[in-house]
């Protein structure tokens, strides 16, 4: 580890990196990175689409998910509609900076009236530009991490083969380990640019923490603790440390400072540890353990219900594993009813997910579907941004082969199927069909692994 490495350091690196493309003609950029330096990237440009930036072209940072061409174009105009209706902060907003400044008239308006297409998109910004005393420098268009699904990598390359304006730019985030967008490169009709920046950020956000840990007393308990969960961690991927040794500290130091959600978090950690290094009775014990400090505190303190969440989780899975499918069931039971209290939808979701897959396993058809219902009928309630990138498509897959498997009536199917094509989208069977063999590949792993 890079005892030097700090987070600006490393931001200056990437900062840097982006300035080495200013200079030449390109029309598509594409940041290929490791995982763990996503983030970080994103943050750069997510500045620059803001009146914090410093460089002379003007960023837009999209976050719609693409799922089809119609509906990405359709949630593109939307959400480009949306940065011109003017809210109380205006910390990042580009349009209110640009008023301010005298760089754009205070009578401007975007021409809503347009058809929800990517064309007029391009179409309105060029307007903008024109208005714009910056002749020499360029838009770039950012399209944020996300969910994609497969057709974005065509849905980008069919515009690029089309010809962007001159003045148009795009830019991406690709996964080195598993890319996304490797076709884009080699494109003849467009000059796409890969950006890669070595970045050292495990070092640097190590070092981070250290640094806040250590504060103004190095030796407090506190700050022992917090580092103690992080070497707790890191044991747990190393076969020559004391798992066992380092958790016992983590637990004292969290019990000395006589906070319950120090004392739950230590046991949280501790369970998520030997989980890491598949001992999964030790993980079990740990995660019960925590459940059991934290649950008393869930309608007193509000550090109590996420931890307890967590944890409740790793042992209704550890159940999973060991077949003791009721004792499972019964902690999302737990969850559910919890979750529901706390008004959390993702949750509720989640929780009678996991009960809709297990009892449709043991075949308990009546048992599965009315989890099911209940796990979509959460679903509804969560932001439309937030259900497409959940695990909502996993539970419209179950429900639907339960309708289909005791053999339902034709208007209980189509009362599905009016929902996935509003929840969902009107590709949703070829989605339900992906979604269902993730779904049966994961969980499968849940529920055979040995001790």
């Amino acid at each position: 580890m890079a005892e030097d490495a700090t987070i600006a350091q490393e931001f200056y690196k990437i900062r840097a990196k982006w300035d080495s493309i200013t200079d030449i003609r390109w029309d598509m950029a594409i940041w290929v990175c490791e995982f763990q330096d996503l983030d970080i990237i994103d943050k750069f440009m997510q500045i620059e689409a803001s009146p914090a930036g410093i460089f002379s072209d003007i960023f837009f940072r999209f976050a719609s998910v693409y799922t089809t061409d119609e509906r990405f174009e359709e949630d593109l105009w939307k959400e480009f509609l949306s940065w011109f209706v003017q809210g109380e902060d205006k910390t990042y907003d580009m349009i209110y900076a640009l008023k301010k400044d005298g760089f754009l008239p205070e009578e401007y308006e975007v021409n809503a009236d347009l058809p929800p297409t990517f064309e007029s998109v391009v179409g309105e910004f060029l307007r903008l530009k024109e208005l714009l005393p910056f002749d020499e420098d360029y838009f770039i268009l950012y399209f944020g991490p996300a969910m994609h699904e497969k057709g974005f990598e065509k849905w980008i390359e069919t515009k690029l083969k089309n010809k962007l304006p001159k003045d148009i730019r795009l830019a991406i985030i690709d996964i080195e380990t598993k890319r996304a967008y490797p076709k884009l490169k080699n494109l003849k009709e467009a000059h796409v640019v890969e950006l890669t920046v070595p970045l050292d950020m495990g070092s640097a956000m190590s070092n981070a923490m250290n640094k806040d840990s250590d504060g103004e007393r190095p030796q407090a308990i506190s700050s022992k603790f917090q580092k103690q969960v992080r070497v707790v961690m890191d044991a747990s991927t190393k076969d020559d440390v004391d798992l066992q040794e380092e958790v016992d500290l983590m637990i004292l130091y969290g019990k000395q400072l006589k906070m319950i959600a120090a004392d739950a978090t230590a046991h949280l950690t501790a369970a998520i540890a030997f989980s890491g290094k598949k001992l999964y009775e030790k993980a079990l014990e740990y995660a019960t353990l925590a459940v059991d400090i934290a649950e008393p505190e869930l309608d007193t303190s509000d550090e109590a219900y996420p931890i307890w969440r967590a944890a409740i989780m790793i042992k209704g899975n550890m159940y999973f594993g060991f077949k003791k499918i009721d004792k499972g069931i019964n902690c999302y039971n737990d969850l559910a009813k919890t979750a529901i209290r706390k008004k959390d939808a993702f949750y509720v979701m989640e929780a009678y997910r996991m009960i809709a897959y297990e009892e449709k396993r043991r075949k308990n058809l009546e048992e599965a579907w009315n989890a099911s219902i209940f796990a979509l009928q959460a679903g509804t309630n969560l932001p439309d941004e937030v259900r497409i990138a959940s695990t909502f498509i996993f539970v419209a897959g179950t429900a639907y082969e339960i309708a289909q498997d005791d053999m339902m009536s034709d208007d209980v199917l189509e009362s599905l199927e009016k929902q996935y094509d509003q929840y969902i989208g009107k590709d949703w069977p070829s989605k339900l069909v992906e979604a269902q063999a993730v779904q049966e590949k994961y969980l499968a792993r849940i529920s055979t692994f040995k001790n």
